[in-house]
């Protein structure tokens, strides 16, 4: 999956959970996209980057609400 497919379902997600704002999976999404990939994954780059299938993995459990680090209803770190 390249990194842009993913960043355009985490925005989806993050607009039905933040009303508005950013939640926590968003930011946090951000930053590892950036850390990972040296780019901001809304940035053109995105487009061509293949993501590695642990980050979508990881990044679709939130989505779907199966990931314990993330409270499902609002994007906001269990941490």
């Amino acid at each position: 999956m390249k990194l842009a497919q993913i960043v355009k379902k985490m925005d989806e997600y993050n607009q039905s959970v933040a009303y508005g704002s950013e939640c926590d999976a968003w930011v946090n999404f951000a930053d590892d996209a950036y850390n990972r990939y040296d780019t901001a994954p809304w940035e053109d780059r995105a487009q061509d980057i293949e993501a590695d299938p642990e980050f979508v993995e990881y990044w679709l459990a939130v989505i779907n609400g199966t990931n314990d680090d993330y409270n499902a209803d609002g994007g906001q770190s269990n941490a």
